[in-house]
């Protein structure tokens, strides 16, 4: 059975002062409202805990039973809580985001640098995973937000774009596109592609892009690219740049 906090500190306050209006002062609460959380403890336990009359409020059997067990571990709970507020507001705090490794490496230490400088005392984990990666985290609650490609568009994710950029294409200088300033998807089409593993996010955007021309792929591990590209002479559609977005839960 699930309890909230608030019943046992309310009923504990009433327990040890034996006034509802000094329980209530002590909690900075009105009467009506501490009245309100003893008696939503007491029927969440199947118990009746107070005996209250015109004149006076007292135990009953039940309640002197649970006031004598929970008042040290409560006590102890209410200790541990006000000790971690102190530590929160001493600067003793964190953030985990999650981020492409692409983005990652070429955005994020400045950004990082700048955070640094405005919030000392706050640690900043980065988890460098795959754009679904970033998006479970997220939805885990493991990070606070991700920033990702739109190929992890998720409906149970809030997106914010946050910039765009375009797909480039890697190739030998000796390659007739190398000389090219704009390409079309459509002539990619028969062309061998060097293309990066399925399960990225880049991979699912340059596959939808091009459809069935997709061509034939010479190989999918991203870091055997360049060693690919010198070896074959042949074109890779990479993420120079990409459409990027942030997600939050």
């Amino acid at each position: 059975m699930a309890l909230d906090f608030l019943g046992p500190e309310a009923f504990l306050s009433m327990a040890k002062r034996g006034s509802f209006r000094k329980a209530a002062a002590h909690l900075s609460l009105s009467q009506t409202a501490l009245s309100h959380r003893i008696r939503k403890f007491g029927e969440g336990l199947g118990r009746r805990l107070l005996s209250r009359t015109t004149r006076q409020v007292t135990l009953t059997p039940a309640g002197l039973d649970l006031a004598a067990r929970a008042r040290g571990p409560v006590e102890a709970l209410t200790d541990a809580l006000a000790g971690l507020r102190a530590r929160v507001g001493a600067g003793q705090q964190s953030v985990a985001i999650g981020c492409l490794l692409t983005i990652a490496v070429h955005h994020v230490p400045r950004l990082l640098g700048e955070f640094a400088r405005t919030h000392p005392g706050v640690t900043v984990k980065v988890f460098d995973n795959s754009a679904i990666e970033i998006a479970e985290r997220v939805v885990r609650g493991e990070a606070e937000f991700g920033i990702t490609i739109v190929s992890a568009n998720r409906w149970d994710l809030d997106l914010t774009p946050l910039l765009t950029e375009a797909f480039v294409l890697a190739c030998p200088a000796s390659h007739p596109f190398a000389q090219r300033a704009n390409l079309a998807w459509d002539e990619l089409q028969g062309i061998p592609l060097v293309r990066v593993a399925p399960h990225t996010g880049n991979r699912a955007l340059i596959d939808e892009a091009l459809g069935a021309r997709r061509g034939v792929p010479l190989g999918p591990a991203a870091e055997a690219l360049m060693g690919l590209l010198r070896r074959h002479f042949r074109a890779h559609a990479a993420p120079g740049e990409m459409q990027t977005t942030a997600q939050s839960a």
